[in-house]
């Protein structure tokens, strides 16, 4: 609920054309390459007058890895899944803020652009609100897992492949649950 609001709030700065914030966020020109590392969100996170800036990077990782393809790289679209209202809801904001985006392009630029203070701040509350539900999910996977390891390896075997069921084969293995498989399913699947 938190993060969703912190993405209406972002939606709500006229400022926040989501395919510039994205290219900012990659550098200048010579270093557009259409994806977001973690260490790219990590670089620009450190820079930001925000509480997040003291995040540990595997923090930051944590918060960005559920938009990451297999390679790690957060696209275009992983990135507007990110940052764009989920809930039907807000559907209109959502379409606002894609529609910035249609807006005529300026020349391009060498050097990176600066994002919006108000966008850039909006932004970090956004990771950091992941950040701390992937803390939450890592948490509860942990407390999880060890009462299901007090439940016997039958039943605790069959929960821990339901619960981590984003990872395929390897789902429950060692009886360990993926914190992002945890929030796929939680939050993306079943709304909660």
């Amino acid at each position: 609920v938190l993060v969703e609001q912190a993405r209406c709030r972002l939606c709500k700065v006229r400022e926040f054309d989501p395919y510039e914030t994205f290219k900012s966020l990659q550098g200048g020109l010579l270093s557009q390459k259409g994806w977001l590392s973690a260490d790219d969100f990590c670089q620009w996170v450190v820079e930001q007058p925000h509480s997040i800036a003291s995040a540990s990077a595997p923090g930051v990782a944590m918060a960005v890895e559920p938009y990451a393809n297999e390679s790690g790289e957060v696209r275009y679209d992983g990135f507007l899944h990110m940052v764009l209202p989920k809930s039907p809801e807000h559907a209109w904001l959502k379409e606002d803020a894609l529609l910035r985006g249609t807006a005529p392009r300026s020349s391009p630029r060498v050097a990176a652009p600066s994002l919006p203070p108000e966008v850039a701040f909006r932004l970090c509350e956004i990771l950091d609100g992941e950040r701390a539900l992937c803390q939450r999910a890592g948490a509860a996977a942990q407390q999880l897992a060890r009462e299901l390891a007090s439940a016997g390896p039958m039943s605790s075997g069959r929960v821990l492949r339901f619960l981590d069921a984003k990872q395929g084969l390897c789902a429950g293995m060692g009886g360990f649950l993926s914190p992002g498989s945890l929030r796929w399913l939680l939050v993306d699947e079943l709304g909660a």
